[in-house]
C-alpha cells in the first residue's frame, strides 16, 4: 500500500496532453462486387496520393513506380497500365489521367499470413503506397487465415491462433510507414427486374449487388476510410463503412479520381481542422492573406477551392473569395479583375 511519501507506479505511466491531429499515414478500404473497379479506382486514388503525373512528361511530384500493386488475381492489374481515362476534375472540368508504369507484384498463393506481413514489410521499403487486390485472399483465399485454422483441426479453441494470425496482418497494414489501399471483394448476389426496352415494352436485366466483404467481420473499422464502389455507376461512398478523414460523410457521392487521392494525401499531413469548418476557413483566408506574389495567390487559392469543393457552404465560399480578392488588390495596387479559377 503506498504512503504519502512513496512515488505511486501508476504515475509515470499516465501522460495527459491536449488533444490534437498531427499527421497521419492512411489507411484505405475499397469494398464492391466484380466488375464494381475497385482496381482502377485503387489505381486512380494511389496516383493522387503519390501525386503522380495525369500524362507522360506532365510535372508531378511523384511517380508511377511509386506505387506497388500486389495482385493476387492473376496480373490483370497490369492490363491498365498505358490506359487512359477521362473524369471530372474538382473544377467540373473534364480531365485525362495515363495509369504509368507502377511496380507490379504478382502475389501467388498460398496467401499464408507471414507472407502478408513480409510483403507490406518490404513494400514499405520500396515504394509509397501499397495497393493490396485483394486483402480477401488474406483471409478465404488458398493458404489464408480460414484455411489456417482448418489445417489445426477447424475447432473453436484453433481460432485463438487463427485470430492471432490474422491480428499480425492487420497490424502490418497499420503501422506501415506508406499509405495502403485493401481492396475487398464483395460475395455476389443477382436481382433480376425488368426494365423499360425503349420501345414500350419491358425486357429483363440481371444486376449485381454487393453482399458482405469478404473478409472478417469489422475489418472496416480498423482503417481510416473504408468506401463501397458501386457495380453499376462506379460510384464511391462511405455508405455502412467508415470515414475517419470527415471528407466524405457529407459529400456527395462520385467516382474516385487522382484528386480524390490528393484530398486524402493533403488531411494525411494533419495540421489542419476539418475541411469546411469555421477553422480551417480562418487558417486558408490567412494563408490567402499572407500571400506576397500573385502566382503564389493562385496556387493557394486553387488549392482552397481543391480541398474545399463539395464542403464549403456558401458563406464560407464568399468569405474565401471575398479575402483571395483582396488579397489580389493589395498585391496589384487596385487594378485587379476578379478573382477566378485557373483555366
Amino acid at each position: 500500500m503506498s504512503t504519502p511519501n512513496t512515488p505511486n507506479p501508476l504515475s509515470n505511466e499516465l501522460t495527459f496532453i491536449t488533444a490534437q491531429r498531427a499527421a497521419r499515414v492512411p489507411k484505405i478500404a475499397l469494398s464492391g462486387a466484380s466488375g464494381a473497379g475497385k482496381t482502377l479506382s485503387a489505381l486512380m486514388l494511389a496516383g493522387g496520393l503519390v501525386d503522380a503525373p495525369l500524362l507522360p512528361d506532365a510535372p508531378a511530384t511523384g511517380r508511377w513506380s511509386d506505387v506497388i500493386v500486389a495482385d493476387t488475381e492473376n496480373g490483370s492489374s497490369q492490363l491498365y497500365t498505358g490506359l487512359s481515362f477521362n473524369y471530372k476534375n474538382y473544377r467540373g472540368e473534364i480531365a485525362t489521367v495515363e495509369i504509368g508504369p507502377f511496380t507490379h507484384v504478382d502475389f501467388k498463393p498460398p496467401f499464408e499470413w507471414r507472407r502478408w506481413v513480409k510483403l507490406i514489410e518490404e513494400s514499405s521499403k520500396r515504394g509509397k503506397c501499397l495497393i493490396l487486390d485483394t486483402i480477401s485472399a488474406e483471409w478465404s483465399g488458398p493458404g489464408g487465415i480460414l484455411d489456417f485454422v482448418g489445417s489445426l483441426g477447424g475447432r473453436a479453441t484453433d481460432w485463438k491462433s487463427g485470430s492471432a494470425a490474422h491480428r499480425t496482418v492487420l497490424d502490418a497494414i497499420l503501422r506501415a510507414p506508406i499509405p495502403i489501399i485493401a481492396l475487398l471483394r464483395e460475395d455476389q448476389k443477382h436481382e433480376i427486374v425488368r426494365v423499360p426496352n425503349g420501345s414500350g415494352g419491358e425486357k429483363v436485366q440481371v444486376n449485381k449487388l454487393g453482399l458482405k466483404p469478404q473478409q472478417r467481420e469489422g475489418f472496416e473499422y480498423e482503417v481510416d476510410l473504408a468506401l463501397t464502389i458501386d457495380h453499376n455507376t462506379h460510384i464511391a461512398s462511405v455508405g455502412t463503412g467508415k470515414d475517419r478523414t470527415g471528407l466524405f460523410t457529407a459529400k456527395q457521392p462520385e467516382p474516385i479520381t487522382p484528386d480524390t487521392g490528393r484530398l486524402i494525401a493533403a488531411w494525411a499531413r494533419g495540421g489542419d481542422e476539418p475541411v469546411g469548418s469555421r477553422g480551417w476557413v480562418a487558417r486558408r483566408c490567412g494563408m490567402l492573406q499572407a500571400v506576397k506574389t500573385e502566382a503564389e495567390l493562385l496556387t493557394v487559392w486553387e488549392e482552397t477551392r481543391h480541398l474545399g469543393a463539395g464542403l464549403l457552404t456558401a458563406e464560407a465560399h464568399a468569405q474565401l473569395k471575398a479575402v483571395g480578392q483582396a488579397a489580389k488588390e493589395k498585391l496589384t495596387k487596385g487594378s485587379a479583375p476578379s478573382l477566378t479559377p485557373k483555366a
